[in-house]
This record gives structure tokens, sequence and C-alpha cells, in this order.
């Protein structure tokens, strides 16, 4: 970043654990003030909601399609690697246009030419 002269400026809540002891050149940390209303929080508004909705449809396709195939209810199973790649899967569902949108909604202006 430094040597593309590039800059980022990033958001955090006010949680005891940001605790930011390092002198970062070419990032600029702003913490929102204490007790922000959601509505000024992206995830909040709705990056969560959609990656959710994306992990359960994911779940219940898996549930389903295990049901099919096992003759015991102990034949059906979640293990942490199926976990794992369904949040991947998940995540790059989350489309770059919802990003946008929440982080609009939450009163940050996206420019196209940035």
């Amino acid at each position: 970043m430094k040597k593309n002269n590039r800059k980022i400026l990033l958001f955090i809540d006010n949680a005891p654990c940001h605790v930011i002891n390092h002198d970062l050149s070419n990032i600029k940390i702003v913490f929102f003030p204490p007790n922000t209303m959601s509505k000024c929080q992206p995830l909040d508004q709705g990056v969560i909601h959609s990656f959710k909705c994306y992990y359960r449809q994911k779940l219940v396709k898996h549930i389903i399609g295990q049901c099919t195939l096992a003759q015991t209810d102990d034949q059906i199973s979640i293990t942490v690697l199926d976990a794992i790649k369904r949040i991947d899967l998940s995540w790059e569902n989350v489309t770059e246009n919802t990003i946008k949108n929440v982080f609009r909604a939450a009163g940050f202006i996206y420019s196209s030419s940035t």
C-alpha cells in the first residue's frame, strides 16, 4: 500500500477489544461514537443477514441430501470442514452490490471513481 501510495479509512466500533497499538502510516482509524445505533454500522444493515441466508440455504440443502441417503439419524452429520466450506461459499455469494448498498444505506458514500 505504501509503495502504491494507497490509503485506507477504517471505521471501527468502540468495543474494548479494538485497541490499536501500532502506528499505521497508510491507514486512518476512526472509531464510532459510543452507543452508535446499528443504522451507522454497515454490517448490521444487511451484509450479515445476507451471509446467514446463504449459509442456512446451503446447510438445509446438505441436510436434505444426507436425509435421503441416511439409514438412521446418526448418519446425518456436519463436520467442521463442511461448515468452513459452507462459510466460504456463502461469503462468496454476498455480492459486491449488496455491500455497496448497505454502506450507502449507513450513510457512507460510494464513488466508483476511486
